[in-house]
């Protein structure tokens, strides 16, 4: 089986239609591949000083179904988090130049789940939580047509909006794994969780907030999860992103800089 992606970045015209999970051009090979996708939304933003209640997937069962179990949400407070002993610890985020480094994310093509509607038409509900869930129960292996093998993302997407300057702006929740020494400018192996907050129209994507992950291998027992959701404290919002692969999770929090708040209708 092979899945073919666009070297291209967010535009106006294909995104909407580019739902993306596994991403990067790679080729899967031998055995038959089983690869079980979930997309929830939610679209109910609690009261100030509270957060939006998020269930992660952190464990597997003996026939290898997914375990829903609950997480504290993250603090409402900008930076970054790892998940210790029941609780968020604030951990140092990636510098600006070392988010600069990583290596820009790859559009899908037509493989991929639409969580709901992308429209803006009247009656779609307005989404405050995004969450992908991805399962193999077979796997033998897989390789970048660009990096070589272990090279990949998870993506958590919103639609495309309007900002108050006129651009048209979009967010990514995403866990990239770059497992190749040719993956990006840091010249070394590497993964990390971000939040990238883009100008679709200037295709500027410096609105970025990153911290190091676990680097990743995909395997048949492998399963992890990539949630996006809205949380609001003392009248500000706060974007929060969470990936928890089969051990750990790791969560990232920054401001709502462009106004997805309200202008959120499609999670893919």
């Amino acid at each position: 089986m092979r899945l073919i992606c666009s070297p291209k970045k967010l535009t106006h015209r294909n995104y909407q239609h580019n739902m993306i999970v596994l991403t990067r051009s790679f080729l899967l090979f031998g055995l038959a591949i089983l690869l079980l996708i979930s997309v929830a939304a939610k679209d109910t933003l609690p009261s100030d000083a509270e957060v939006a209640p998020l269930s992660l997937n952190m464990g597997a069962n003996k026939g290898g179904n997914i375990l829903n179990r609950d997480a504290l949400p993250l603090p409402t407070m900008v930076g970054c988090f790892l998940f210790v002993h029941s609780s968020w610890v604030a951990v140092p985020c990636l510098s600006w130049e070392e988010a600069a480094k990583l290596p820009p994310l790859m559009e899908g093509g037509n493989y991929g789940v639409k969580g709901v509607s992308s429209s803006t038409i009247s009656g779609s509900k307005v989404l405050v939580e995004g969450d992908m869930s991805i399962q193999f129960s077979q796997f033998s292996g897989e390789s970048d047509s660009i990096y070589g093998r272990n090279d990949w993302s998870v993506q958590d997407n919103t639609n495309q909006f309007s900002g108050a300057n006129g651009d048209t702006y979009a967010v990514q929740f995403v866990e990239q794994n770059c497992g190749s020494q040719n993956c990006g400018a840091s010249g070394s192996p590497n993964a990390s969780l971000c939040i990238l907050q883009v100008d679709v129209t200037t295709q500027n994507y410096s609105d970025r907030l990153c911290m190091g992950t676990n680097i990743q291998a995909l395997s048949s027992n492998y399963h992890d999860s990539v949630s996006g959701y809205l949380s609001q404290s003392g009248g500000v919002t706060y974007l929060d992103a969470q990936f928890c692969d089969p051990i750990n999770c790791w969560g990232v929090v920054n401001t709502d800089n462009k106004g997805l708040n309200g202008n959120w209708f499609g999670a893919s």
